[in-house]
């Protein structure tokens, strides 16, 4: 099953941080297509799995349905903001550290554990959600 699946069938504490993850990793999946002009791919990718993100994020989904080439990622706005800015900071308990790791590591998905490292701050504070930092 994809992410998204995964974190709806988790535990409801855990489901919130982790699903704070999956929006800028399918951000950062769309433009690792679209710069290796995979731009057919990307383009499925976001039609595939743009409703698992709105309505919190419609308006900047429909700026993505601009992008068409890889020269597009050194001006669009999406772009500058998730690839020229700082990493994006991700709070999540130790419990969802483990879910998570555990579920990439069995599903193979080496590459989305490359986006999280590269582009993602992932701070772990206490045992469980109920440990607020």
């Amino acid at each position: 099953g994809s992410p998204c699946d995964w974190c709806m069938k988790i535990l409801d504490d855990n489901k919130c941080e982790i699903s704070e993850l999956l929006y800028p990793v399918f951000v950062h999946c769309f433009f690792e297509l679209v710069g290796k002009q995979f731009v057919p791919e990307a383009k499925e990718l976001l039609h595939r799995h743009r409703s698992d993100h709105e309505p919190e994020h419609s308006d900047e989904i429909e700026l993505l349905v601009s992008v068409s080439d890889a020269s597009h990622l050194e001006t669009h706005s999406v772009a500058k903001r998730y690839l020229k800015n700082t990493k994006s900071r991700i709070w999540l308990s130790h419990d969802s550290d483990k879910a998570l790791t555990e579920f990439l590591h069995n599903s193979r998905l080496s590459l989305i554990v490359r986006i999280i490292n590269q582009h993602l701050d992932v701070v772990i504070y206490g045992a469980t959600v109920h440990d607020v930092p």
